[in-house]
């Protein structure tokens, strides 16, 4: 046997293996328990912890991860693990698992994430959150607080399912948009120190998102052609409008935004949609503002987007550069237009 690199071991150990039928015992390696395995107890008490945490649902992710629950931003697993220490002493004092075997748990059996930092809360749910927390034993404030938040909350989220039902709808005669400015971009926009503390210009993008065709325009201006009030949102509206009504004429319209009062909750969109309505076949227009802090659209994925791709350009010059890199933000390209000072409406005529 040895002309085929068969030894002497290996021939004693297959005849010691075979049974007295005939048969050989079928291999047994990686087939026991390893010896460093968490179990019982220990393992359990891992698992415990974790269903403990308070994690929530999240209304910005109910439509792709509908079961997925949020643990606050300020928690890391790190910090979860050191709670897990302090549980664990505090109430099974026995040998802790590792950071390791915590994580990996964490991380393959729960569907749990870490929020976002919290840049838009609802002040309504602040206000109800401290008041119940202050209700010094008062159950039945305590039950009143938190059924009117509940009211609250369901109000909020009738918004959210009314965006749903009007992008659903196959109605040919409307049409139903949602509308936000990104925050200012400044320009140039470079990484010298110096530049901080220079006079910039401010370069601004208003996204209309078609709820119906889920697409998004990005209409875009600096602070030498126009402001970015009332009056641009307006006309960017009415260019979305013009280039809707090219392709197919409606009779309803559907605008959905936030409570900016300066930009899109005053007379100067009011006079706008009378003008409109005037002038065109349009028979409705109707502006659907949503609850403040509760005011998640299409708006937001898409200027997220946009947003993420910025922070890995660290130099743009020109809004010509913002333009370019805000069309190639995701892989189907956005559909960037660049406003005019003539394309901007003087509502005060109006």
């Amino acid at each position: 046997m040895a002309m085929h690199a068969i030894g002497t071991t290996r021939l004693t150990t297959a005849l010691r293996k075979v049974t007295s039928i005939g048969m050989v015992i079928s291999d047994q390696r990686g087939r026991h328990e390893p010896a460093n395995k968490i179990v019982g107890a220990k393992a359990f008490h891992v698992r415990e912890h974790i269903k403990l945490l308070p994690a929530m649902s999240c209304h910005s992710s109910r439509v792709n991860a509908p079961h997925r629950k949020y643990l606050e931003y300020r928690f890391t697993t790190e910090k979860l693990f050191v709670s897990y220490m302090e549980w664990l002493r505090d109430t099974y004092p026995e040998e802790k698992a590792s950071l390791h075997y915590y994580s990996d748990v964490f991380t393959k059996e729960f569907n749990i994430s870490f929020e976002q930092p919290r840049t838009d809360t609802c002040t309504t749910c602040n206000t109800f959150d401290v008041s119940i927390k202050n209700s010094n034993g008062d159950q039945a404030a305590v039950d009143d607080l938190i059924r009117q938040k509940k009211e609250h909350q369901q109000l909020a989220q009738q918004a959210q399912d009314f965006m749903k039902k009007i992008g659903e709808d196959n109605d040919p005669e409307t049409r139903a948009i949602c509308v936000d400015l990104q925050q200012t971009l400044p320009t140039p926009k470079i990484t010298a120190c110096v530049a901080y503390y220079k006079r910039k210009m401010w370069t601004y993008n208003l996204c209309i998102h078609n709820l119906k065709t889920n697409t998004s325009i990005m209409y875009l201006w600096d602070e030498t052609q126009a402001k970015r009030g009332s009056c641009e949102v307006a006309s960017c509206i009415k260019h979305w409008i013009d280039e809707e009504s090219n392709i197919a004429d409606f009779s309803q319209l559907v605008v959905v935004s936030d409570n900016c009062a300066g930009q899109n909750k005053n007379i100067n969109l009011v006079l706008f949609y009378l003008r409109e309505l005037h002038s065109r076949r349009l028979m409705s227009i109707d502006h659907v503002y949503l609850v403040p802090g509760h005011s998640y659209m299409a708006c937001d994925r898409a200027l997220g987007n946009i947003e993420r791709h910025l922070r890995r350009v660290p130099i743009l010059y020109t809004p010509e550069d913002y333009a370019y890199h805000i069309e190639q933000s995701v892989s189907r390209r956005y559909k960037v237009m660049r406003m005019k000072q003539a394309m901007f409406l003087n509502i005060g005529v109006l």
